[in-house]
């Protein structure tokens, strides 16, 4: 929050005996201060007596329009599933008049998401803007960090079927390795960001992808806490 003494930006000094008016009280007296985040937006009129108190004496009449100061707009990525030895950029904005304060500590506009974790984990990274205006905005983003073993990987590899490819809308799954309550199947888009999430609860199964524009996607297959097959070594087309 920013505090703004309306008073200041007067032009030819009036007396500092007046009284404000507006859509949400100022505090300061004269002063007229507005704080950004608790007054309103909107016309604020300083009325003062210049030339004397007496009822027959005209009034000096002042007003500044208090325009309200846009939120700041944060794109993270999607929430993302990578190997444990990758890393991603997670870009909160390009405003260099914006301050950036993460809950890892950095102030900068971007940082790079890794883990020296040797076993499957997750982290949140999350993230709070302020402009000029003082405005804040807070957003986060989720990054799953599989240990991604590459002999297992290999061999799974040859249970997995997906067809048609390329697809339109849908496609369908043949998985004719092991199935548990937590076989997931999951599509990354081409910057490495979850786009969709489905349990597979049976050999054969129908996966829908809707709303999804065209191009090209990568898809992992996760059973369990095991990454059966690594997103950078299969990739599916939608037309």
């Amino acid at each position: 929050m920013i505090p703004y003494r309306f008073f200041n930006a007067l032009p030819n000094a009036p007396v500092n005996s007046g009284t404000w008016q507006g859509p949400s009280p100022l505090s300061g007296g004269y002063l007229g201060t507005f704080i950004t985040g608790t007054n309103t937006g909107g016309t604020y009129i300083y009325t003062s007596s210049p030339y004397g108190v007496d009822s027959t004496c005209p009034q000096r009449i002042d007003s500044i329009v208090a325009v309200p100061f846009p939120a700041p707009v944060i794109n993270l990525i999607n929430d993302t599933v990578i190997c444990t030895n990758q890393t991603v950029v997670i870009t909160a904005g390009t405003s260099a008049s914006n301050t950036y304060n993460w809950n890892t500590g950095a102030t900068t506009a971007s940082i790079t998401a890794s883990t020296t974790s040797s076993v499957n984990t997750s982290t949140t990274y999350a993230v709070t803007v302020t402009n000029q205006g003082g405005c804040t905005e807070t957003d986060a983003v989720t990054i799953d960090f599989i240990v991604c073993s590459g002999m297992e990987e290999n061999e799974s590899a040859a249970h997995l079927s997906l067809f048609p490819n390329p697809a339109t809308d849908q496609v369908q799954i043949h998985w004719n390795g092991s199935l548990t309550n937590d076989t997931r199947f999951i599509l990354l888009d081409a910057r490495g960001r979850k786009v969709l999430e489905e349990i597979l609860n049976s050999e054969f199964q129908i996966i829908r992808f809707n709303g999804l524009q065209n191009g090209i996607y990568h898809y992992s297959l996760i059973e369990g806490s095991i990454q059966k097959i690594p997103a950078n070594s299969t990739s599916v087309q939608l037309l």
